[in-house]
């Protein structure tokens, strides 16, 4: 019996254990009000999947590092979370898809002065970048993104926006 309480409570946790950001489950299930909202009063909202790569520092410290400055930087409006491949999801209220590469754009330098402190090589930082649609669920939000950030990924440079 304990043990599968102890397995229906793992599967209900919405945070991850390392960074204590949402995991994709909790992000999902906070950002189908944010899409329902968005729906209801027409307003923009946009989805960063974010990847950071670098040499030279433990990757959980670095993820970890990360994490505190995104939370830093960010909106209290804004979610942050982790996809289950370490990805920084993103979710942008009342923000444009242009307005979301703009902040792309600052947090690469961002995490290119946080990896430097922390003795890193230059960080690749590939993002997918997607604004909501009408017909979106919080789900086709978040594949969409993912797709984006692929598609950086493949451009092999060390800063790589998709829309």
């Amino acid at each position: 019996m304990e043990k599968k309480l102890q397995e229906d409570l793992r599967k209900n946790i919405l945070t991850d254990a390392v960074t204590g950001l949402l995991n994709q489950r909790g992000l999902l299930l906070a950002l189908e009000p944010q899409v329902a909202r968005s729906r209801r009063y027409n307003n923009p909202m946009s989805v960063i999947m974010m990847d950071v790569n670098a040499d030279g520092t433990t990757e959980s410290y670095r993820h970890l590092a990360v994490a505190r400055m995104l939370k830093d930087q960010l909106r209290w409006a804004d979610l942050i979370g982790c996809s289950p491949h370490d990805e920084f999801i993103l979710i942008l209220p009342e923000t444009s898809p242009e307005a979301a590469a703009s902040l792309a754009k600052k947090l690469t330098r961002l995490v290119g002065e946080l990896t430097a402190e922390l003795g890193g090589s230059s960080p690749v930082v590939s993002y997918g970048i997607t604004g909501w649609r009408r017909s979106d669920s919080a789900s086709s939000l978040i594949a969409r993104a993912a797709a984006a950030l692929s598609q950086a990924r493949s451009a092999e440079s060390t800063h790589a926006i998709a829309l």
